[in-house]
């Protein structure tokens, strides 16, 4: 959790403080359809100059946040993420594939 651990609440943060942020799970976590669609995505954001460099666990995150302070963790992955936000679309819009998950916390 290298990169997370700068994440901890400040001590005189009001406990309707949170923190929101999407995130990519570790390639070696898909299976082989969705490492092809990680492989494709990561050269192409890499092309971009914005290369993946950090990737978590969705059960570690959970507990790291929880052990630094954060509590109620909500962890979405894609039918999640399709069933709150894109649910009932007419154009047929939504998350496809398991690489991405949006993660909410409160201190």
């Amino acid at each position: 959790m290298g990169k997370l651990a700068k994440y901890q609440p400040h001590p005189e943060c009001s406990p309707q403080n949170g923190i929101a942020f999407d995130y990519a799970v570790p390639r070696s976590l898909l299976d082989f359809f969705n490492r092809m669609a990680f492989d494709a995505l990561a050269s192409r954001v890499a092309a971009a100059g914005e290369p993946f460099v950090s990737f978590f666990e969705p059960k570690g995150l959970s507990q790291h946040l929880q052990q630094n302070g954060f509590r109620l963790p909500e962890d979405l992955g894609s039918d999640e993420i399709n069933a709150r936000y894109f649910s009932g679309r007419s154009d047929g819009l939504q998350v496809r594939g398991n690489l991405g998950r949006l993660m909410c916390a409160r201190t």
